[in-house]
C-alpha cells in the first residue's frame, strides 16, 4: 500500500505547473464567511450556536494555458457564552491549502476549474463549565484535497457558480483525553452563488455573494455524528 506524505503531495501539485514559464495573471482574494457551526449532524444549527464571521484569504498565480497554483488560509476563532449544552463554547479552525488547478472553457460561457492539492488542518472544539474544560475535541492533520467549480456566464460580466470540494486528512485526534494518533477525517463542502467582474485597464475586480455548507466526518465521537458549517459568503478578488 502506497503512503502519501505531505512532501509527495506537494511535489505532485507543483509538478503540474512547473513546466509553464509565462504567467498570465496574479490574483488576491478575501472571503468573509458568516457560518453557523453544528456539532451534531452537520448542515444545521442543532446546538443553538449562532452565525459567526471568519476570513479566508487566497493568493494565486495563473499561467497562460489556464494552469495555476493557489495558496489559501482560513482562520476561524469564535466564542459562545451559551453554546453546547448551554455552556461556554469555543471553536477554533486554522486551515491551509496549497492547490494546483486547471481552468477549461467547456462551452462558450461555461468555465470549469479542476483542482487538487495538500491541506493542513488544526481544529479545537472546547466546552467549558465552572470547573474548566468539560468537553474537548481536537484534530491536527494533513492530507489531500480535490475540487471542481463550474461558472456559467450570465448578464454582462456576471456568472453563477457551483462548487464541490472533498478532502481526506490523516492526523492526531484527541476526544476528551483519548488520543488517537492515527485518526482519519473526511471533509465535504458545496457552494453556489453569483459573481460579477469589473475591469479597469489590466486589473479586474470580482465581487461575489453565495452560500457554502461544509460537513466533516470523524471529528467527533460516534454518538455526536458529524461536524458542520453553513452560511453566507461574501468575497472580493483582484486579478492583474
Amino acid at each position: 500500500m502506497t503512503t502519501f506524505t505531505s512532501t509527495t503531495l506537494t511535489a505532485l501539485v507543483l509538478a503540474a505547473t512547473a513546466s509553464f514559464a509565462s504567467a498570465q495573471e496574479f490574483s488576491l482574494e478575501v472571503d468573509a464567511l458568516s457560518l453557523t457551526p453544528s456539532v451534531s449532524d452537520g448542515f444545521g444549527d442543532d446546538d443553538n450556536l449562532g452565525a459567526e464571521t471568519s476570513v479566508r484569504a487566497k493568493a494565486g498565480y495563473t499561467f497562460a494555458n489556464g494552469a495555476g497554483v493557489r495558496l489559501q488560509y482560513w482562520d476561524m476563532d469564535v466564542d459562545y457564552d451559551e453554546g453546547q449544552a448551554g455552556n461556554p463554547t469555543e471553536i477554533q479552525v486554522q486551515q491551509i491549502d496549497l492547490i494546483g488547478f486547471r481552468e477549461f472553457e467547456v462551452t462558450p460561457g461555461l468555465d470549469l476549474e479542476l483542482s487538487a492539492g495538500v491541506r493542513s488542518l488544526e481544529f479545537d472544539d472546547l466546552n467549558f463549565a465552572d470547573a474548566g474544560i468539560t468537553n474537548e475535541h481536537s484534530f491536527e492533520g494533513i492530507g489531500a484535497v480535490f475540487g471542481v467549480k463550474a461558472t456559467q456566464a450570465v448578464f454582462r460580466n456576471g456568472g453563477v457558480y457551483g462548487s464541490f470540494e472533498t478532502a481526506a486528512l490523516f492526523g492526531d485526534l484527541d476526544d476528551n483525553g483519548n488520543d488517537d494518533p492515527q485518526s482519519n477525517l473526511s471533509q465535504m463542502a458545496i457552494g453556489f452563488g453569483y459573481e460579477h467582474t469589473f475591469a479597469v485597464g489590466a486589473t479586474a475586480t470580482t465581487l461575489k455573494i453565495g452560500y457554502e455548507a461544509q460537513e466533516w466526518i470523524g471529528i467527533e465521537d460516534s454518538s455526536d455524528g458529524s461536524f458542520g458549517f453553513d452560511g453566507l459568503v461574501l468575497g472580493a478578488a483582484v486579478s492583474f
